[in-house]
């Protein structure tokens, strides 16, 4: 029997049709950032810590710290590296060059907190990654807090210390990528048939496919633009750039 593929590092609509969408979105995002990352990175509520293995291939990373809750499920086949309380990140100043919260923030109940903490133990002139769900279903409930905007986002970090000029927020996938989403969900979630949720499978599988071929991003975010998802780089300012 064969090992189905990575849900993280190889999506395939045949064996997480669910959740294709956002993977391959989010591969393809953290993909294209990670020239980025380098030197001391910390992933921040890492959970399995699904990227690590792209993040270390072909880049300049030399440190992987993943920091997580005590208890959560995962930690069976994968703990972290070092524990935290949510709040305080165990670290000294400007320890990490780089920073990662991937699909954690939206779990925050103190986000400017926890964003200040990255911005304390970060080096001047280190990164920031993060990204957060803006179009999603409720999940982790009770531990689902917010949809953040590309606005509020901005605002949290700047409050945290980062410069709004440092601060670059992109969407992860647009209009036709979240009608996508909603389709795969709407099958898995709402279809009580087996036999039909099947054949609804196989008949939308191509329809997603070609809503994310066809599917722009925003480039820029107006009235009326949508969002799947958000994706954000964020530099703390060095000493010398004030």
């Amino acid at each position: 029997m064969s090992i189905p593929p990575d849900e993280f590092l190889a999506p395939s609509i045949k064996h997480h049709y669910g959740l294709f969408v956002i993977r391959k979105l989010l591969l393809e995002t953290i993909t294209a950032q990670r020239h980025l990352f380098r030197g001391t990175l910390v992933d921040v509520g890492c959970g399995r810590m699904p990227y690590r293995p792209i993040l270390l291939q072909n880049s300049a990373i030399t440190e992987y710290i993943g920091v997580d809750w005590p208890d959560a499920p995962y930690h069976v086949s994968t703990p972290p590296d070092v524990y935290w309380d949510g709040k305080s990140l165990p670290f000294a100043d400007s320890t990490a060059d780089t920073c990662l919260a991937t699909e954690v923030f939206e779990h925050l109940p103190n986000g400017v907190k926890v964003a200040s903490e990255v911005h304390r133990i970060l080096k001047p002139g280190g990164v920031f990654y993060l990204t957060v769900p803006f179009f999603w279903p409720f999940h982790e409930v009770p531990y689902d807090e917010y949809r953040y905007t590309p606005f509020s986002l901005s605002r949290i970090l700047q409050e945290a210390g980062f410069n709004a000029d440092d601060i670059h927020v992109g969407a992860t996938g647009g209009w036709l990528a979240t009608l996508a989403q909603v389709l795969a969900q709407v099958v898995v979630m709402e279809v009580r048939s087996p036999r039909l949720r099947k054949r609804l499978r196989q008949v939308s599988s191509p329809i997603i496919l070609w809503l994310l071929k066809k599917d722009r991003p925003p480039a820029e975010f107006t009235n009326h633009s949508m969002a799947l998802g958000l994706h954000v780089v964020a530099y703390k300012r060095s000493k010398t750039s004030l």
